[in-house]
């Protein structure tokens, strides 16, 4: 594999529930404040309930992490005991929260992973386990579903607030196939040791990933349409004749980024479960399999390319964000052509993938008053992986010295790693990649 690094799965990650920031410009409308007077009603327990929210993912933000889970665990009870899950609100409410509280836990197990590594370390809280988390987000699912269901039937649903519930529900299935996923790897290793059961049970958790990805793609293109069905969001009084006047919709930049990740992450899933079917001799589902995940990696790269044209930095959008995320996508795509492919086929697809990756990567530095050094270490890594094939390819050619190699390898060191390290002189990886770098180019 030319990476440095495994494709990024996107990690948990908190949920925008539609009230503040820019998660939340497609979400529901405001509220107005329940009175003081008077028993305890649903409203004021919906409000009670975002307000403990939002002081957790402030203490969230504030990496006070065991003040935040009690805050947010807080919110959870409320909803529940209300009984307020499946409305309209909660269920966004509920979302949102149970999201931040799988951030929280996707941290403790990165800290736990470390502190069985060093005894030194101070002992990490127990994270909770697989089976809890993939629990929590079907109850997530099964809410957003009511919740949805509910706001229809009420009849007074905005194609805008219809979006902004597919795109949180989107995503809820997005993380279920990264836990499914997680859990047939896990079952995967068990039945290297002898288990049967367990073979089939990560057959189907496989499956199950793949199915998840599937529907999240699904919610995503409809939360997609139902944006551009609805009309401009204007500030003030709209003239008289606005049903009139040019307008053209277009698609929101956020989701199509979106939709650009969930389609390569899909098409990796789907050439992994090909290469299984070819493993166990069934041509015709690995060959499906196959056209499906290709189709869907192609679909990536083309999304990746329209979310950069129509990106505008006047109306807020990190242009070097965008470009350094096509140029990741460009990179995932070269090691799925090498890792799914006939290596004499598609080692030529590869390397021009890589080029055009490093191109963008470049791009994305050139365009940041002060580059990221992670965006100076992707520059970096690219590079050695383009070296990584270019010396492979050369010496199983009957090459000389590897010239290009060297010459690459060189680039990613002081085109990347180095100017990393001139932002940042403490920078870990951009250290060790330009040593790195510089040895492999001696």
């Amino acid at each position: 594999q030319y990476t440095r690094a495994p494709m990024p799965r996107g990690g948990p990650r908190g949920i925008p529930r539609g009230g503040k920031g820019r998660g939340g410009r497609r979400g529901a409308r405001e509220q107005p404040k329940p009175s003081d007077d008077g028993p305890a009603g649903p409203e004021a327990v919906l409000w009670e309930a975002e307000a403990q929210l939002e002081r957790g993912e402030r203490k969230l933000r504030d990496k006070e992490p065991a003040k935040a889970r009690a805050m947010l665990t807080q919110a959870v009870e409320m909803l529940e005991h209300a009984g307020l899950v499946n409305t309209p609100r909660g269920c966004l409410l509920f979302a949102a929260a149970t999201g931040s509280l799988l951030q929280i836990d996707a941290d403790e197990v990165r800290l736990a992973g470390w502190a069985q590594r060093g005894a030194s370390l101070p002992a990490a809280p127990a994270p909770s386990g697989p089976e809890a988390r993939i629990s929590a987000l079907e109850r997530c699912g099964e809410a957003l579903e009511a919740g949805f269901a509910a706001a229809s039937g009420a009849g007074d649903l905005a194609a805008a607030e219809a979006s902004h519930y597919c795109d949180t529900r989107a995503q809820v299935c997005a993380l279920l196939s990264e836990e499914r996923e997680a859990e047939a790897e896990r079952l995967r290793a068990s039945a290297a040791h002898g288990g049967a059961a367990d073979a089939a049970a990560a057959e189907a958790a496989a499956k199950a990933a793949v199915d998840a990805s599937g529907r999240a793609l699904e919610l995503w293109e409809r939360s997609g349409s139902l944006l551009l069905g609805s009309p401009p969001e204007t500030e003030g009084s709209l003239p008289d004749d606005w049903e009139e006047a040019a307008w053209e919709p277009e698609p929101d930049v956020d989701l199509l980024a979106s939709l650009a990740s969930a389609c390569l992450r899909h098409g990796r899933l789907l050439l992994e479960a090909a290469a299984r079917a070819a493993a166990r001799g069934k041509a015709a589902p690995a060959a499906a399999a196959r056209a499906a995940g290709e189709a869907a990696v192609g679909r990536s790269l083309s999304l990746h390319e329209e979310v950069c044209a129509r990106s505008d930095s006047t109306r807020g959008d990190a242009l070097d964000s965008v470009l350094r995320d096509w140029a990741q996508a460009l990179w995932d795509a070269a090691s799925l052509a090498l890792a799914h492919g006939h290596a004499s086929a598609l080692a030529g697809s590869a390397k021009e993938l890589l080029a055009r990756a490093a191109s963008k990567a470049a791009d994305s530095i050139r365009l940041s008053a002060v580059p990221l050094p992670s965006s100076c270490c992707l520059a970096g890594d690219i590079l050695a992986a383009a070296a990584e094939l270019e010396r492979d390819l050369e010496s199983g050619g009957g090459g000389g010295g590897g010239e290009s190699a060297a010459a690459l390898y060189a680039k990613a060191a002081t085109d990347g790693y180095e100017r990393g390290l001139r932002v940042s002189a403490r920078d870990l990886r951009c250290g060790i990649g330009a040593t790195d770098a510089w040895l492999s180019a001696a």
